[in-house]
């Protein structure tokens, strides 16, 4: 790479790093951090829970799984994907928010901690 490439990617880099630290001046829990404040609109959130899951990853596997299998298998996996996000949306969401989950780590903790205090007992 020449050093007009190398000073594109630091430019670049530097200034989502810089904005980066400009947005998170008023962050001061660590709510405020994992959940925006609690302050992303419905579709918003929609957005990054779809652009979380969808990455290029399932793109290249599912073209190739489709060049070998047929075109029916890109059908199948568009309609398991909508009924999967439905379900998640109206059934399992629900009951993590009311819980108070936010991360995986909150959800796996007690059964750990169950776990392990009955194989030291």
């Amino acid at each position: 790479m020449t050093w007009l490439d190398w000073m594109v990617v630091l430019v670049l880099n530097g200034s989502v790093i810089g904005y980066g630290f400009y947005l998170a001046r008023n962050t001061k829990t660590s709510s405020d951090w994992f959940l925006g404040g609690r302050s992303l609109p419905w579709w918003g959130l929609g957005l990054s829970i779809f652009a979380t899951s969808v990455d290029n990853a399932d793109a290249v596997s599912l073209t190739g799984y489709a060049f070998n299998n047929g075109m029916h298998i890109i059908t199948v996996f568009t309609l398991a994907s909508v009924i999967g996000a439905v379900l998640a949306s109206f059934l399992i969401v629900p009951i993590l928010y009311r819980g108070g989950f936010t991360l995986m780590q909150n959800i796996w903790k007690p059964a750990m901690e169950n776990r392990y205090a009955q194989l030291v007992r």
